[in-house]
Protein backbone atom coordinates (compact mmCIF):
# COMPACT_ATOMS: atom_id res chain seq x y z
CA UNK A 1 0.00 0.00 0.00
CA UNK A 2 1.44 3.34 -0.99
CA UNK A 3 2.20 5.63 1.90
CA UNK A 4 0.98 8.71 0.07
CA UNK A 5 -2.65 7.62 0.01
CA UNK A 6 -4.88 9.84 2.07
CA UNK A 7 -6.85 8.86 5.12
CA UNK A 8 -10.00 9.41 3.05
CA UNK A 9 -8.88 6.79 0.51
CA UNK A 10 -7.99 4.30 3.23
CA UNK A 11 -11.33 4.83 4.96
CA UNK A 12 -13.12 4.25 1.64
CA UNK A 13 -11.13 1.03 1.13
CA UNK A 14 -12.12 -0.14 4.60
CA UNK A 15 -15.78 0.78 4.05
CA UNK A 16 -15.89 -1.13 0.78
CA UNK A 17 -14.13 -4.16 2.29
CA UNK A 18 -16.38 -4.16 5.38
CA UNK A 19 -19.53 -4.04 3.28
CA UNK A 20 -18.32 -6.82 0.97
CA UNK A 21 -17.34 -9.18 3.79
CA UNK A 22 -20.51 -8.39 5.75
CA UNK A 23 -22.64 -9.15 2.68
CA UNK A 24 -20.90 -12.51 2.31
CA UNK A 25 -20.81 -13.59 5.95
CA UNK A 26 -23.06 -11.34 8.02
CA UNK A 27 -21.98 -8.82 10.62
CA UNK A 28 -21.34 -11.26 13.45
CA UNK A 29 -19.18 -13.59 11.36
CA UNK A 30 -17.17 -10.74 9.83
CA UNK A 31 -13.80 -10.22 11.50
CA UNK A 32 -11.52 -7.21 11.61
CA UNK A 33 -8.74 -9.37 10.15
CA UNK A 34 -10.89 -10.22 7.11
CA UNK A 35 -11.86 -6.60 6.56
CA UNK A 36 -8.25 -5.41 6.75
CA UNK A 37 -7.07 -8.20 4.43
CA UNK A 38 -9.83 -7.48 1.89
CA UNK A 39 -8.90 -3.78 1.97
CA UNK A 40 -5.22 -4.60 1.51
CA UNK A 41 -4.39 -2.85 4.76
CA UNK A 42 -3.13 -3.89 8.15
CA UNK A 43 -5.37 -4.47 11.14
CA UNK A 44 -3.52 -1.59 12.80
CA UNK A 45 -4.56 0.70 9.96
CA UNK A 46 -8.18 -0.26 10.54
CA UNK A 47 -7.86 0.56 14.23
CA UNK A 48 -6.09 3.82 13.40
CA UNK A 49 -9.20 4.98 11.56
CA UNK A 50 -11.93 3.27 13.63
CA UNK A 51 -12.30 2.32 17.30
CA UNK A 52 -13.96 -1.01 16.52
CA UNK A 53 -15.70 -3.10 13.90
CA UNK A 54 -18.98 -1.51 15.04
CA UNK A 55 -17.53 1.98 14.62
CA UNK A 56 -16.36 1.09 11.11
CA UNK A 57 -19.81 -0.14 10.06
CA UNK A 58 -21.64 2.78 11.63
CA UNK A 59 -19.23 5.22 10.02
CA UNK A 60 -19.93 3.60 6.65
CA UNK A 61 -23.65 4.10 7.26
CA UNK A 62 -23.03 7.72 8.21
CA UNK A 63 -21.17 8.29 4.92
CA UNK A 64 -24.16 6.95 2.95
CA UNK A 65 -26.67 9.08 4.87
CA UNK A 66 -24.46 12.17 4.56
CA UNK A 67 -24.41 11.75 0.79
CA UNK A 68 -28.20 11.62 0.59
CA UNK A 69 -28.63 14.49 3.04
CA UNK A 70 -26.10 16.49 1.01
CA UNK A 71 -28.25 16.19 -2.10
CA UNK A 72 -31.11 17.71 -0.12
CA UNK A 73 -29.08 20.37 1.67
CA UNK A 74 -27.29 21.60 -1.44
CA UNK A 75 -30.27 21.60 -3.76
CA UNK A 76 -30.47 24.59 -6.00
CA UNK A 77 -33.19 27.10 -5.26
CA UNK A 78 -34.05 26.81 -8.97
CA UNK A 79 -35.09 23.18 -8.48
CA UNK A 80 -38.59 22.53 -7.27
CA UNK A 81 -39.06 20.59 -4.05
CA UNK A 82 -40.49 17.72 -6.09
CA UNK A 83 -37.38 17.61 -8.28
CA UNK A 84 -35.08 17.57 -5.25
CA UNK A 85 -37.08 14.85 -3.51
CA UNK A 86 -37.23 12.76 -6.68
CA UNK A 87 -33.49 13.14 -7.23
CA UNK A 88 -32.62 12.16 -3.67
CA UNK A 89 -34.91 9.12 -3.54
CA UNK A 90 -33.66 7.98 -6.95
CA UNK A 91 -30.10 8.34 -5.67
CA UNK A 92 -30.92 6.18 -2.64
CA UNK A 93 -32.44 3.44 -4.78
CA UNK A 94 -29.68 3.67 -7.40
CA UNK A 95 -26.99 3.34 -4.71
CA UNK A 96 -28.62 0.19 -3.36
CA UNK A 97 -29.03 -1.21 -6.87
CA UNK A 98 -25.44 -0.37 -7.81
CA UNK A 99 -24.09 -2.00 -4.68
CA UNK A 100 -26.24 -4.91 -3.54
CA UNK A 101 -23.57 -5.59 -0.91
CA UNK A 102 -24.36 -2.21 0.63
CA UNK A 103 -28.04 -3.15 0.72
CA UNK A 104 -27.27 -6.43 2.46
CA UNK A 105 -25.08 -4.58 4.97
CA UNK A 106 -27.85 -2.02 5.49
CA UNK A 107 -30.29 -4.81 6.29
CA UNK A 108 -27.75 -6.13 8.81
CA UNK A 109 -27.56 -2.66 10.41
CA UNK A 110 -31.32 -2.51 10.77
CA UNK A 111 -31.41 -5.94 12.39
CA UNK A 112 -28.55 -5.08 14.72
CA UNK A 113 -30.40 -1.96 15.86
CA UNK A 114 -33.13 -4.19 17.29
CA UNK A 115 -30.74 -5.62 19.88
CA UNK A 116 -27.78 -3.26 20.11
CA UNK A 117 -28.46 0.13 21.66
CA UNK A 118 -25.31 1.71 20.16
CA UNK A 119 -26.50 0.80 16.65
CA UNK A 120 -30.03 2.02 17.38
CA UNK A 121 -28.76 5.33 18.74
CA UNK A 122 -26.42 6.09 15.84
CA UNK A 123 -28.83 4.89 13.15
CA UNK A 124 -31.52 7.09 14.67
CA UNK A 125 -29.17 10.09 14.66
CA UNK A 126 -28.27 9.53 11.00
CA UNK A 127 -31.86 9.09 9.91
CA UNK A 128 -32.97 12.09 11.95
CA UNK A 129 -30.41 14.09 9.95
CA UNK A 130 -31.79 12.76 6.68
CA UNK A 131 -35.41 13.31 7.70
CA UNK A 132 -34.60 16.84 8.85
CA UNK A 133 -33.02 17.66 5.47
CA UNK A 134 -35.96 16.10 3.63
CA UNK A 135 -38.59 17.85 5.70
CA UNK A 136 -36.84 21.18 5.06
CA UNK A 137 -37.24 20.62 1.31
CA UNK A 138 -40.86 19.59 1.81
CA UNK A 139 -41.56 22.76 3.85
CA UNK A 140 -40.00 24.79 1.04
CA UNK A 141 -42.41 23.11 -1.38
CA UNK A 142 -45.32 23.85 0.94
CA UNK A 143 -44.28 27.50 1.29
CA UNK A 144 -44.02 27.91 -2.49
CA UNK A 145 -47.46 26.39 -3.05
CA UNK A 146 -46.01 23.40 -4.89
CA UNK A 147 -46.98 20.92 -2.15
CA UNK A 148 -50.16 20.64 -0.09
CA UNK A 149 -49.75 22.84 3.02
CA UNK A 150 -51.71 20.38 5.16
CA UNK A 151 -48.97 17.74 4.84
CA UNK A 152 -46.83 16.79 7.82
CA UNK A 153 -43.33 17.41 6.38
CA UNK A 154 -41.60 15.02 8.79
CA UNK A 155 -44.05 12.20 8.09
CA UNK A 156 -43.78 12.72 4.33
CA UNK A 157 -39.95 12.68 4.53
CA UNK A 158 -40.05 9.47 6.56
CA UNK A 159 -42.40 7.81 4.08
CA UNK A 160 -40.27 8.84 1.08
CA UNK A 161 -36.94 7.73 2.47
CA UNK A 162 -38.07 4.59 4.23
CA UNK A 163 -39.95 3.72 1.06
CA UNK A 164 -36.80 4.21 -1.03
CA UNK A 165 -34.87 1.96 1.39
CA UNK A 166 -37.65 -0.60 1.18
CA UNK A 167 -37.71 -0.62 -2.62
CA UNK A 168 -33.95 -1.08 -2.84
CA UNK A 169 -33.83 -3.73 -0.14
CA UNK A 170 -36.70 -5.71 -1.61
CA UNK A 171 -35.07 -5.67 -5.04
CA UNK A 172 -31.96 -7.15 -3.44
CA UNK A 173 -33.88 -9.65 -1.28
CA UNK A 174 -35.98 -10.86 -4.22
CA UNK A 175 -33.00 -10.78 -6.59
CA UNK A 176 -34.93 -8.55 -8.96
CA UNK A 177 -33.05 -7.02 -11.88
CA UNK A 178 -31.91 -3.44 -11.69
CA UNK A 179 -34.04 -0.77 -13.27
CA UNK A 180 -33.05 0.28 -16.79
Amino acid sequence: MARHETAEIRRAQLFRAAVEVCAEKGFHETTVDEIAARAGLSKGSLYYHFRSKEDLFLSALEEMVDEFAGVLAHASERETASEVLRKSTELMIAQLEASPDAGVALAEFYLLSLRRPEFRKRIKAYYDKLIDAGSTVIRRGMDSGELDPSLDPVLVARILFLGADGVGLMQIALNEPQRA
